[in-house]
């Protein structure tokens, strides 16, 4: 399982690698550029994949202290959590003005909406059937937490507007820290 963990901690890690670099890069580029705006709905969307990682880190160190083995296919669905988080911080990433023809900013994060919504919803859906099959599913903090964020993933993929995309952002993060607070009063910080 030693493998395992490994695999999953690059993969998360790169991922908020790219978001945290992504953030830095839109605040250097208004910085340097005071003309150029700041696109904040997709800031604040960063910072709800930042949480969001934070999350499932404290979530993983759960597993990692009380999984010995698990089926290939679970290992499958186990990956599948960060890649997603992290495909969801290319599409949502490097999205400066002028790198895709003349689109703006917005009108990037618009187009990407579909994919980075779906594999919200995709992320989350194939979390709740895993640990179904697993057996560890039940009426709980997590499955409320989970259906919280398919909810938001929906509003996210049907909205049109700007000021509803901040706003979700917003709720999607204090979502995200309140489930930590909650959920993980205590996080292992020595491996077991």
């Amino acid at each position: 399982m030693g493998d395992l963990w490994w695999l999953y901690t690059i993969v998360l890690g790169g991922a908020f690698a790219l978001v945290s670099q992504s953030m830095a890069e839109d605040l250097k580029r208004r910085r340097i550029d005071p003309e150029n705006r700041l696109f904040v709905t997709g800031l604040v969307w960063q910072v709800f994949l930042l949480l969001l990682i934070v999350q499932v880190w404290v979530a993983f160190t759960y597993y990692q202290r009380t999984v010995d083995a698990i089926s290939v296919l679970s290992m499958i669905a186990f990956i599948a959590v960060p890649l997603a988080i992290f495909i969801m911080g290319v599409l949502i990433s490097g999205n400066a003005p002028g790198t895709v023809g003349d689109l703006s900013e917005g009108e990037m994060f618009d187009r990407v909406r579909p994919v980075f919504f779906g594999t919200l919803i995709a992320l989350v859906l194939v979390n709740i059937t895993h640990e179904t099959v697993l057996g560890n599913a039940g009426f709980d903090l997590d499955l409320l937490f989970q259906v919280l964020l398919i909810g938001g993933g929906v509003v996210g993929l049907l909205s049109k507007g700007r000021p509803v995309d901040l706003w979700l952002a917003v709720v999607m993060i204090g979502v995200v820290v309140v489930y930590i607070l909650i959920g993980y009063a205590t996080v292992s910080v020595v491996s077991s």
